[in-house]
């Protein structure tokens, strides 16, 4: 499980206190490991559990703030998925604007052979520029026989 804030952190690591195989990661999944910036709502020192669903690392989407962000470190996640031991059973992707980019890695690198279900919740009402990026992926999927991925996932 991956967070991108320590409140996030540390709830997910509560909750999964208990569970042995699951390990809970603060960063962000991308193509590269380094940093990135993750835009957020001008409000969200108001009340950061709860906006910090609003986050977003496209700056361009419609209700995050340019100049409140903070830099998060990144992992590439192929790599990361080509480290595990096995296959992927199921794989929920909400990475807040990141989602195309990585779906698009993983088609263009075949790993996505590696994961049976994927949940996918995209961005393209809050981020426009999505859209025919978005689509482009959910017709390539549907030709795609190995992977069994949900689009509609909120």
């Amino acid at each position: 499980l991956f967070a991108f804030s320590l409140e996030w952190l540390e709830m997910l690591e509560k909750k999964i206190e208990n569970l042995p195989n699951v390990t809970a990661f603060n960063v962000a999944a991308t193509r590269e490991d380094g940093e990135m910036k993750l835009f957020r709502s001008a409000k969200f020192d108001n009340s950061p559990t709860r906006l910090t669903k609003s986050s977003s690392l496209v700056a361009s989407k419609k209700n995050v703030d340019e100049k409140n962000m903070v830099v998060v470190k990144t992992i590439n996640f192929i790599n990361f998925l080509k480290s595990l031991d096995n296959s992927v059973k199921l794989l929920k992707i909400d990475i807040e604007g990141g989602e195309v980019d990585l779906m698009e890695s993983l088609f263009e690198s075949g790993d996505i052979d590696l994961i049976e279900n994927i949940f996918v919740e995209t961005h393209e009402r809050d981020i426009p520029s999505f859209i025919h990026r978005t689509n482009t992926l959910k017709q390539q999927s549907n030709l795609y026989p190995k992977s069994n991925i949900n689009w509609d996932w909120h």
